[in-house]
């Protein structure tokens, strides 16, 4: 991570997450119920933004919709592929279509990671309060849980949660699914052996997205186009 990133967006994060956490830990005096409460807080905060994001995800599905049929007609020519790729560049402009709007798909993941990355640095850089504390069958929230007989439960919870908020999303395509459970197990092999308190945050804000899709998904109108 440059000094500037850094510097520029994730130190601010980090300074809010400890203070918000020192506060809650204040009243509740667990780190563990402070981890959670904090985690409700962000993605509450998040939330807002999260349905902007679908509203343009669905617009721009829409408009790849429209278009198909033209760029099927244009695949269908007999001329040379880059007279049709020039043909259908116009399509695009002509409609508002970005190709780029395949990954649209990772905006709630990428709304989410900057919070992440500065609840890491805040148990990187504080890791001591959070040594020898216990939080219902986790024995220390510095430590990976071990909770299966030496196996970590808590990234495995994440990623199933992950996955299972990927195929709720509403208007999901079959790439972007493939791309979030792809992100997926790249986040559980990356945190696998994180500290506990690290991986309750993440676990706990995967939970909240899930349910976050599903409300999306009965209620649709909330992100209709």
């Amino acid at each position: 991570m440059s000094d500037f990133f850094y510097s520029i967006l994730i130190r601010p994060i980090e300074w809010l997450l400890y203070n918000i956490l020192i506060f809650l830990f204040d009243i509740t005096n667990s780190y563990g119920v402070s981890t959670i409460l904090m985690s409700i807080i962000v993605s509450a905060a998040v939330t807002p933004f999260a349905r902007k994001s679908l509203k343009f995800i669905n617009k721009s599905k829409h408009i790849k919709k429209s278009i198909e049929p033209y760029v099927k007609k244009i695949k269908a020519l007999d001329l040379k592929r880059s007279q049709k790729m020039d043909m259908i560049d116009a399509v695009y402009k002509e409609f508002g279509y970005n190709p780029l709007s395949e990954f649209l798909g990772l905006i709630p993941l990428l709304l989410r990671m900057p919070f992440l990355l500065g609840m890491y640095k805040v148990v990187v850089h504080n890791k001591e309060i959070f040594a020898g504390q216990s939080f219902l069958i986790i024995s220390d929230l510095s430590r990976p849980d071990g909770i299966l007989w030496g196996v970590n439960l808590l990234p495995i919870l994440m990623t199933l949660f992950n996955a299972a908020a990927a195929y709720m999303m509403p208007n999901n395509t079959k790439t972007e699914f493939a791309q979030l459970i792809f992100l997926a197990l790249v986040f559980l092999v990356l945190l696998y052996k994180s500290s506990s308190v690290l991986l309750l945050y993440w676990t706990c804000n995967n939970l909240l997205m899930l349910a976050r899709m599903i409300w999306f998904k009965i209620v649709p109108k909330k992100i209709a186009v």
